[in-house]
């Protein structure tokens, strides 16, 4: 799959494009994940991220949730190439007639099953991403955050705790349970 992108690719968006073999981005295209600023989760980045970048760049982008330009996603390997946004559409059809017309199908079919199955393997744990995602859902803290960020309300700095999440138990506590 080839991935054209214009303007803003973010969330679910930027995932999508994780899961492409090749993305030609428009000089416009911002990426990121900005779901930990609301309050979310981004697991399938979660995943993906450090096989497309490296894990100190997918860190960066998933911890702090900044957006990224088309030329700083290039120069980390998010995307393949950067043209102006009006050559995107030409430039993904140049690449996939240039595979159709130079690639052995058989060969290419070899490939796409190697990468497949490495890439996959993160993917084994995508239910346990969920189900973290969907326990982030439930807390007031989301639903929240949410609500100022579609009222477009500046978000508040909150009392960083660690990796235990309020109303939760801490792990010291959790030993002690019977």
């Amino acid at each position: 799959m080839i991935a054209t992108v214009k303007g803003h690719c973010v969330a679910g968006g930027n995932e999508w494009v994780l899961a492409c073999d090749l993305v030609v981005a428009g000089k416009s295209a911002v990426f990121g994940q900005p779901e930990p600023i609301i309050g979310s989760t981004a697991f399938f980045a979660v995943q993906l991220s450090p096989i497309a970048v490296g894990e100190r760049r997918a860190r960066e982008m998933l911890l702090t949730g900044k957006l990224i330009s088309a030329d700083e996603a290039h120069r980390i390997g998010l995307v393949n190439k950067v043209v102006p946004d009006e050559e995107v559409d030409e430039e993904a059809r140049k690449l996939a007639i240039e595979i159709i017309n130079r690639v052995n199908p058989q060969a290419f079919r070899a490939v796409k099953s190697g990468l497949r199955f490495w890439t996959d393997l993160p993917l084994l744990l995508l239910k346990f991403g969920r189900d973290l995602t969907a326990w982030a859902w439930l807390s007031d803290m989301f639903r929240e955050r949410c609500k100022v960020f579609l009222e477009k309300r500046p978000m508040k700095p909150e009392k960083f705790m660690g990796v235990t999440p309020r109303g939760l138990k801490s792990s010291k506590e959790c030993l002690n349970d019977d």
